[in-house]
């Protein structure tokens, strides 16, 4: 009976975040079948997760001992969510679940205060395992991710640094070294200029550089502005083909 009475009393808080009705019913089935697990709230955007927080703080309600969030929200800098956890609700440990295996991701959830990260794909046994762990202070990375990073640490001063970049990280970058300005950009690939601001400050923090021009002058070095595979045009008939290949001198991301 002791040890029943100790097990409930490990029993960890979560919320959960993402703006996928059905992943966050789906995380809270798994969480509250663990039976040593509750979630206290869900929330669909960065900005009700916040709100929540600072409602039950403000009220002195319990706050989320975990939460489970993504790294690849739309609209949202998921990075800066990790930030401003850590410096806002230090006391809520986020756990990455995504469907991104880049190694680079998980090493910047980290360096932004991730506590655990791992891929969707986790059974409903390691993600109750992720849990208990993190109820003890210590951190949790995926099997799948642990190869990936195995592979990344043995290849690692090999690999070319534009490599490191999603599909969409390389559009932006390829558009900004043809002289393409943000609101352009987002045009081009039908995204917000949030967003392509987002996708060139990663870009420049993957490739260990400081500013847009930096990152544009390595795109340029390797060859990325002339590759054809993704330089979309609004209306193909009223632009030429040749565009600036010399490097944009704005020295910041917005």
């Amino acid at each position: 009976m002791a040890k029943t009475k100790s097990r409930h009393r490990a029993r960890s808080t979560v919320a959960i975040l993402d703006h996928r009705i059905l992943v966050r019913r789906g995380l809270t089935g798994i969480v509250a079948d663990s039976g040593t697990h509750e979630v206290l709230f869900e929330a669909g955007s960065a900005a009700e997760l916040f709100a929540i927080l600072q409602e039950r703080s403000d009220r002195g309600q319990p706050l989320p001992e975990v939460i489970i969030l993504d790294i690849l929200m739309p609209e949202v800098d998921s990075l800066e969510v990790l930030t401003q956890l850590g410096e806002r609700f230090p006391e809520c440990a986020p756990f990455v679940i995504t469907d991104s295996a880049e190694p680079t991701h998980m090493r910047l959830a980290f360096e932004h205060g991730a506590r655990a990260y791992a891929l969707r794909d986790l059974s409903a046994t390691a993600i109750v395992t992720a849990l208990e762990a993190l109820k003890i202070h210590r951190h949790f990375v995926g099997p799948v991710m642990v190869s990936h990073l195995i592979r990344a640490f043995v290849t690692g001063g090999q690999q070319d640094p534009l490599s490191m970049l999603t599909e969409r990280e390389q559009d932006v970058l390829r558009l900004a070294a043809l002289q393409f300005g943000n609101r352009e950009i987002a045009e081009r690939l039908s995204i917000s200029e949030h967003t392509v601001k987002t996708h060139l400050r990663h870009a420049t923090e993957k490739l260990g550089v400081k500013t847009r021009h930096e990152a544009v002058s390595l795109a340029i070095q390797s060859g990325m502005a002339l590759k054809p595979r993704l330089v979309p045009r609004l209306d193909e008939s009223s632009h030429d083909s040749d565009g600036p290949s010399t490097p944009t001198t704005n020295s910041g991301i917005r």
